[in-house]
C-alpha cells in the first residue's frame, strides 16, 4: 500500500530541535505544531491542553443535546446520563495538570447544575450529595498507583528498571520503594514516572504484598474512598 504524502505530517520536538526538512521519496512532508491520530491530538509541546479543550467540548454539546432532550431532569435520571455519556469523554484524562483538569470541572459544575433543585446550591456540597466526591485528581491518583503496582509486579509486560529507578538506600515504609528524579521541564517532571513515586513510596508493606490486582485494587479504593 503506497503512503499518502498529503496525510504525512512532521512534528518537531523539543526547544533545540532544529526543525529539518524530510523528504518521502522527491516529496518534501509538511511541518505542523499538533496532529490528531486515532482521535488524540499529539501537540508539539506533548501538553494535552489541546486535548481536554477537545473533550470539554464534546462534554458540553452532550450536555446541550440532554438538555433539548429530556424534559425530566431529576437525579437518578441525569446521574445515569452524565456517567454514561459525558464522563466516559473525559476517559484517560486524569492525568492532566491541575489547569487542564480545572477545563474538565467546568463540564461537571455545569452537569451538576442543570439536576432538578441542585442550581442553587454550592458545588462541594452538589456533589457530596450527589455521590461524585471522587474527583479527577483521585482517580488520576487510583489510575497512577495500580498502575505502578502493575509494572512492579510483572503485570504488564515491561521491565520495571525501564520505568523506574529502585531506591535501596531508603526501604523504610515498603520493599518496592523507588527514587524521585529532578527535571527542569514540566513535561517530564509531572509524567507517570515522576509524578507516583511520592504516593507510591508513602503506601505500606500491607498494600505492596497483595496477592492479586484485584487485591490491591480493593486496598487502594477503600483508602482513597473511591467511588465509581
Amino acid at each position: 500500500m503506497l503512503f499518502n504524502i498529503d496525510k504525512c505530517k512532521v512534528l518537531h520536538f523539543g526547544f533545540d530541535n532544529m526543525e529539518a526538512d524530510y523528504l518521502l521519496g522527491l516529496s518534501k512532508l509538511s511541518s505542523v505544531d499538533k496532529e490528531r491520530e486515532l482521535g488524540v491530538i499529539i501537540d508539539k509541546s506533548l501538553k494535552p491542553s489541546k486535548q481536554c479543550m477537545k473533550a470539554a467540548r464534546a462534554g458540553n454539546a452532550v450536555l446541550g443535546m440532554i438538555n433539548r432532550t429530556f424534559i425530566c431532569k431529576n437525579k437518578d435520571l441525569m446521574l445515569q446520563l452524565y456517567k454514561s455519556l459525558v464522563r466516559v469523554l473525559h476517559s484517560g484524562l486524569e492525568t492532566v495538570p491541575k489547569k487542564d483538569i480545572n477545563v474538565l470541572k467546568r463540564v461537571q459544575r455545569r452537569a451538576t447544575r442543570m439536576i432538578t433543585g441542585y442550581s442553587k446550591i454550592n458545588y462541594e456540597e452538589r456533589l457530596a450529595s450527589l455521590g461524585l466526591t471522587t474527583t479527577l485528581e483521585t482517580r488520576r491518583l487510583r489510575g497512577d498507583l495500580i498502575e505502578a503496582f502493575k509494572i512492579s509486579k510483572g503485570y504488564d509486560n515491561i521491565g520495571s528498571e525501564i520505568i523506574f529507578s529502585k531506591n535501596a538506600s531508603n526501604l523504610r515504609g515498603h520493599s518496592m520503594k523507588v527514587t524521585k528524579k529532578s527535571f527542569k521541564l514540566d513535561v517530564r517532571k509531572f509524567s507517570f514516572s515522576n509524578r507516583v513515586v511520592n504516593k507510591w513510596n508513602g503506601l505500606s508493606e500491607e498494600f505492596i504484598q497483595s496477592k492479586s490486582l484485584a487485591g490491591f485494587k480493593k486496598r487502594i479504593d477503600y483508602h482513597l474512598g473511591y467511588i465509581r
